[in-house]
């Protein structure tokens, strides 16, 4: 999947092809996304706008988005790299 019609819409993300997508199954705050050269941008989808950016989240390309049990506030990664990494969601 590109990233370009997402990206278009939502200011501050990558013209880099997405490579994971995980979205809040209670709110449009937040959703995640992993890229192939390793970031991760979480998001706010109601009102279009960028939360967070986690530029070299990973050293290659992000496999992998999920979030935790929804209590938490935590979202889990794994990338091409073999590193599995817990993200704070709610900065």
């Amino acid at each position: 999947m590109f990233a370009a019609p997402f990206v278009g819409e939502l200011r501050g993300g990558h013209a880099d092809a997405i490579s994971a997508l995980a979205i809040c199954g209670s709110s449009l705050l937040p959703a995640v996304t992993g890229y192939v050269n390793g970031s991760i941008r979480i998001w706010d989808l109601q009102n279009h706008r960028l939360v967070a950016r986690l530029d070299g989240a990973h050293s290659r390309g992000v496999s992998g988005v999920v979030f935790g049990n929804g209590v938490d506030g935590r979202a889990y990664s794994c990338g091409e790299d073999i590193v599995v990494r817990s993200w704070c969601i709610y900065p």
